[in-house]
């Protein structure tokens, strides 16, 4: 882990100019979750430096501007205190957007919220922090408006039938479930979970959803230990990819440490999936097989190059950090 979070740090985001976007706040959130875990002060030096000279703000107006301040908040919730103004942008953007009803039925509409599988991840974990900064009386209103806007969403994109999502709602009813898009939406119902009282009135419908989730991805794992772009086509795009293995690897082995999936069951996946994972972190600490940016399926080959000719990993590296913070806590 740290020797692939150190290689991202040294390399920077694919693109200068996404400093401070969801590409760079998906490895931020990794690179915390390995502090947490691990206690590693350069893991939260790294973040503090990154945080700081993005001025604690995002550079993105949708769902997925929320994703860095997700980042900015964790770093408030180890000190509150120290860290006072780290969450005061975060607050801007959700606090804004609570204040217009919450999508209700037609895409379109959803859709400038989150309606999209990857949005699942971007926002709702920021709520959940938010709401959990903001104590249990004054934070209940986060909550509140953080079920009924999931709920909206998934009652969209989700296949009760194969217990995956759809990634927008130009896949509805077609057979393509898309790794990462599942990954995404894994996780975020984790990040969600990480925070959101056991009391709440949702609480059961987000553990009941990553236990269906992880059950559909369970069987279509690769013998590999890697799942494939396309889900239920393994033969589409026959190349490992590790984003999306890395969310779902995280979400699974969240579960086994929270007892809500059963360690008999899930923990030969995560510790196949793992395995895998590292097999693909490379002499210099370049994890390999991440599919580039996208919102379907598609190939990715150990040296995708964008840009400035970096590889397109920062994102990648956030999702096997994430998987390795809960993976080294299993018993």
């Amino acid at each position: 882990m740290l020797k692939a979070e150190t290689w991202q740090v040294t390399t920077g985001p694919a693109q200068a100019g996404w400093a401070s976007e969801w590409t760079e706040g998906t490895f931020y959130i990794g690179v915390m979750a390995a502090y947490n875990t691990t206690q590693n002060s350069k893991y939260l030096t790294d973040a503090t430096t990154w945080a700081a000279k993005n001025k604690y703000t995002s550079t993105e107006t949708d769902a997925n501007g929320w994703c860095a301040d997700q980042v900015y908040a964790d770093l408030y919730l180890l000190n509150p205190t120290a860290n006072a103004t780290d969450i005061t942008a975060g607050q801007a953007l959700v606090n804004s957007a609570m204040g217009a009803a919450p999508p209700t039925v037609a895409p379109a509409t959803f859709a400038s919220y989150w309606g999209w599988a990857d949005a699942l991840f971007m926002g709702p974990g920021l709520v959940a922090r938010l709401g959990a900064a903001a104590g249990t009386t004054a934070g209940a209103k986060y909550f509140t408006w953080l079920d009924s806007s999931w709920a909206v969403v998934q009652s969209h994109l989700y296949d009760p039938k194969n217990k995956l999502f759809w990634r927008d709602s130009s896949f509805v009813n077609t057979d393509t479930y898309w790794s990462r898009g599942n990954g995404w939406v894994m996780a975020g119902t984790v990040r969600v979970l990480e925070y959101l009282p056991t009391t709440d009135a949702s609480y059961t419908t987000y553990t009941t959803l990553l236990q269906n989730m992880a059950g559909a991805v369970a069987a279509v794992q690769g013998s590999d230990g890697l799942w494939r772009s396309n889900l239920l086509d393994a033969t589409q795009y026959p190349n490992p990819e590790t984003s999306g293995t890395g969310l779902m690897t995280f979400a699974i082995a969240w579960g086994i440490n929270h007892g809500i999936l059963d360690s008999a069951t899930y923990k030969p996946v995560v510790t196949k999936a793992w395995q895998g994972l590292v097999s693909y972190v490379n002499a210099d600490g370049m994890l390999e097989y991440v599919q580039p940016t996208g919102s379907q399926p598609g190939p990715a080959t150990a040296t995708d190059i964008v840009g400035t000719g970096e590889q397109e990993s920062d994102y990648g590296t956030g999702a096997f950090l994430l998987a390795g913070s809960e993976v080294a806590k299993l018993q």
